[in-house]
């Protein structure tokens, strides 16, 4: 097996704040002879530096134990692949698609059955207990799959270019209205400048989900199947709300012909949508927090505003429920030598004082705790150049704000929090005050059922054609290739391509899985 040179860093860490957990059976540090885990991670992940402080806790932590993990430099689906055909497989390895792994090895006998080792892992069988959906794969009294658990918080905020509001003498706006006669003003005079900013670089259904985002649809797209909390039953969102739809579609194409979106929006890369955001080519846009903390610091003055309206619907937020993802897993192989050390690492890599120490480093070296429990960076720290941060340190809260994408930055609340613009810890602030309130609204994906594999592909396939006709209609409405007079011959056109009412039927006829909490339930990351 090819060796990195060190191990990768940990998957989603737990949110601070959760409640005390039984110790672990005394397996690590491990004192005994010198052992050796191999591991099997994922490309761009970063590997541990043990020379440096969170390199020397984490040896500390692990005591005589050697990790050896492979780190593939791309295509890790293929090597993974390799690996469970042959059976030759690391000790812990990680596993991109749960349902694959659930349909294709749980019982084939390649894994550890995890809760025969529950005692090496109380933190992680606490948080199945707080989290019922980390349960759903289990089998006859077994489970295979340790999931990662981190946090709930939200992601896309609404922002406006206060410079270019005031140089105009305009408000902040509330509604959809507002922000459109906003755009009258001053999309005519500021050439370069972008009424509304969607990712345009993520296609069509980002742009359709922002607009639908504002028209009370919560973010869907027409070719999407949703959950109805309301209900209780699955939707094919086109046929159930296709008037809706069509307001949608009609105001994304009156925003393109009055040039306030990009004439090209649907050939944008990244790159592109960077220099726009950074540089401040837009009036109003929908970032990540981490890419408006990137606008606050580079300068731009941007101003949090609550998530426009039309007509008497309820500003929607974007949230992120890292807390209900599961698409990353790990799994230990069933014939490792050392089954408690390996579920002891899962353990150690997953837990609260791990998350601690990746984001906050050591009392007294890199920070400090207030009289009223406050953490704060120590000065020697934050004045310390990004090299310096990493080979002394190697801890996560340096600029860039991770050093692994895979890593959960939000784990401990207040080391985001730190690290964020005023204005984005304002984002946070009112709206987890205003989601929990019920002023604000967003929307929990419910997890789709688990279908035979012959369901399966006939579900893909008629998904398939369907989206493909529909994004290319949407497209030509928009544009304006196709006039919007023939909205209801389009929607009837969806036939032709698949039986989606039987799509929604299979979908209400499966065994339900477990819903998500609500967003009043959550413990949101705050300041």
């Amino acid at each position: 097996m090819k060796k990195a040179f060190t191990c990768i860093l940990a998957l989603a860490l737990l949110l601070s704040g959760t409640a005390a957990f039984a110790e672990s059976a005394s397996v690590l540090p491990y004192e005994g002879d010198e052992i050796t885990i191999t591991m099997l991670g994922w490309q761009s992940f970063s590997d541990y530096d043990w020379d440096n402080m969170f390199g020397q806790w984490v040896k500390g932590k692990l005591g005589n134990i050697k990790i050896e993990a492979e780190i593939p430099a791309d295509d890790t689906d293929t090597l993974i692949n390799l690996y469970m055909s042959s059976g030759d497989i690391p000790d812990i390895m990680m596993y991109r698609y749960p349902d694959d792994f659930d349909r294709n090895y749980a019982d084939t006998g390649i894994a550890l059955n995890l809760l025969d080792y529950a005692e090496y892992m109380p933190e992680y069988m606490a948080r199945r207990e707080q989290f019922p959906h980390l349960s759903r794969y289990d089998r006859d009294g077994a489970t295979y799959m340790f999931f990662t658990c981190t946090y709930d918080g939200i992601s896309q905020s609404w922002y406006a270019n206060q410079d270019l509001l005031d140089k105009y003498n305009l408000a902040v706006p509330t509604t959809y209205e507002e922000m459109m006669e906003c755009c009258e003003v001053v999309c005519p005079q500021e050439e370069g400048v972008y009424g509304i900013l969607p990712i345009y670089s993520w296609g069509l259904g980002e742009i359709y989900a922002t607009f639908s985002a504002i028209f009370g649809l919560k973010g869907a797209t027409p070719d999407n199947v949703r959950y109805n909390y309301d209900t209780g039953e699955w939707e094919f969102m086109l046929a159930a709300y296709s008037e809706e739809f069509k307001e949608v579609t009609q105001a994304i194409a009156d925003a393109y012909a009055k040039g306030y979106l990009a004439s090209d929006m649907l050939t944008w890369d990244d790159a592109m949508r960077d220099e726009a955001y950074y540089s401040g080519s837009w009036l109003f846009t929908r970032p990540y927090a981490t890419d408006a903390n990137r606008m606050a610091q580079g300068g731009l003055n941007i101003t949090y505003m609550d998530p426009p309206t039309h007509g008497d619907t309820v500003p929607f937020i974007n949230t992120d429920y890292r807390s209900d993802q599961t698409g990353w897993i790990y799994f230990v192989n069933a014939n490792t030598e050392h089954p408690e050390i390996c579920c002891a690492i899962l353990e150690l890599i997953s837990s609260v004082e791990y998350a601690q120490h990746y984001y906050w480093g050591e009392e007294g070296i890199t920070y400090t705790v207030d009289a009223d429990g406050k953490r704060a960076y120590t000065e020697e720290y934050l004045n310390a150049d990004d090299e310096t941060k990493k080979e002394k340190y190697g801890i996560a809260r340096i600029i860039p704000y991770f050093t692994d994408p895979f890593c959960s930055t939000y784990a401990i609340g207040d080391a985001l929090c730190a690290a964020n613009e005023d204005v984005i810890n304002t984002a946070y602030t009112v709206a987890a005050e205003k989601l929990v309130s019920g002023e604000y609204e967003t929307y929990t994906p419910a997890l789709e059922p688990i279908f035979d594999d012959y369901t399966q592909e006939d579900i893909d396939l008629i998904r398939t054609a369907v989206t493909t006709y529909v994004n290319e209609n949407i497209t030509a409405f928009i544009l304006g290739t196709r006039d919007i007079a023939e909205w209801d011959a389009f929607v009837d056109g969806v036939a032709e391509y698949g039986d989606m009412n039987w799509v929604v039927e299979q979908y209400n006829a499966a065994e339900p899985r477990p819903l998500p909490p609500a967003a009043a339930d959550r413990a949101w990351i705050t300041p």
